[in-house]
């Protein structure tokens, strides 16, 4: 099984990006995730589930905070993404969650982009996920019209994400609130 822990938008927000990542028919990201902004990656998330107790009580003292999304990117050519606004609440949950759960040494941070190497980010698409780079070229292109006002959201709870089988779609299995002081 592989976990991860992330923020999912609101409901239109969520419907309206998968929506465009469908439109895309060599796209099957949307089959796989549910649009969301990876905080802590599977990273030291073992199947023991020793983790979760740990990462509810640095979850529970985090307060909401707000996100927006600042413009449409990509790793190499060969990944879509929409980058959120630099957020210290988002970095420094991400950080906390990072150093309480202790990620193994055998599972490098830059890998899973965690740590210093955290970059917050939505995937629009990606080649390992059915796209080929022309198919990428245009989706970052149409991004850039029709996904580039995406409305800013308050983050009051990140979602524990679970896939039970390889193939399988990661499915909500916990949503924690955040403190709302």
């Amino acid at each position: 099984m592989k976990y991860f822990i992330g923020i999912t938008p609101p409901e239109d927000t969520c419907k309206k990006i998968t929506s465009f990542q469908k439109s895309f028919a060599h796209n099957i990201l949307p089959t796989i995730f549910e649009p969301h902004i990876t905080v802590k990656s599977r990273n030291g998330l073992t199947e023991d589930l020793v983790w979760l107790d740990i990462a509810k009580t640095v979850i529970k003292n985090h307060s909401s905070f707000e996100i927006s999304f600042d413009k449409i990117d990509s790793f190499s050519d060969s990944v879509i993404i929409i980058r959120t606004t630099v957020s210290k609440e988002l970095i420094a949950l991400h950080k906390a969650l990072y150093h309480a759960i202790k990620p193994t040494e055998t599972d490098p941070t830059k890998k899973y982009f965690e740590n210093d190497n955290f970059e917050a980010h939505l995937t629009l698409g990606m080649s390992s996920w059915g796209m080929t780079l022309d198919e990428l070229a245009g989706m970052k292109a149409k991004a850039t019209h029709e996904l580039m006002h995406l409305p800013s959201f308050p983050v009051t709870l990140l979602r524990i994400y679970c896939q039970e089988q390889p193939d399988e779609p990661f499915k909500k299995i916990l949503d924690i609130p955040l403190n709302e002081i």
